[in-house]
């Protein structure tokens, strides 16, 4: 899972415990090492370095026209995450995109910008160099693919809600879903 663990300990105890086939892959032993990560997050966050691999050709946005979009759906009718989330993207595609983002384009950025956006969007640039937002389904962050089958599956941490995962299962392939999962667990409380 790129950028999801700190170590790879943490990766390996993951894969033991779900018995999963997967290769951890340290993206940076060296600098994992020179990290700190005792003292404040958004501190440590800045250091750590997130790989942002598009699996599907897709549109991304410049945040202002997010939050526009985002501010538009306040006022409509109050729905459930689940009605919610599609609701929201099916506006922002009617939205103009800053570009178009092509698949198994890599970008890196830190993990203090990567939850900008609430594992809703990522970082990414476009061809000109302007900063824009992926949508996270159309990236490999926070995933593993196992092989059950020929196509393979994608495990993905869409959502956390009070320190409680989503994860999504899908099959993996260069498209994006159509459909959005709400947190099944919510919060306690």
């Amino acid at each position: 899972m790129a950028g999801l663990f700190a170590t790879a300990d943490e990766a390996r105890t993951l894969v033991q415990q779900r018995n999963l086939t997967a290769e951890i892959v340290e993206l940076a032993p060296a600098l994992a090492a020179q990290m700190d990560c005792t003292g404040e997050w958004e501190a440590c966050a800045e250091t750590h370095i997130s790989v942002v691999e598009i699996v599907a050709p897709t549109k991304a946005w410049t945040a202002a026209e997010i939050d526009r979009v985002a501010e538009a759906q306040d006022g409509l009718p109050w729905v459930k995450y689940d009605k919610a989330a599609p609701r929201f993207m099916k506006a922002l595609e009617a939205a103009p995109a800053a570009c178009e983002i092509e698949a198994r384009r890599i970008f890196l950025g830190s993990a203090g910008k990567l939850y900008d956006r609430s594992r809703m969007f990522a970082p990414v640039a476009c061809p000109d160099g302007k900063q824009a937002w992926a949508p996270w389904r159309a990236t490999r962050l926070e995933s593993v693919v196992t092989r059950d089958d020929p196509a393979g599956t994608l495990h993905q941490v869409v959502l956390v809600e009070c320190d409680s995962p989503t994860i999504e299962e899908r099959p993996f392939q260069p498209k994006i879903p159509a459909t959005m999962l709400a947190d099944a667990g919510g919060c306690g409380g």
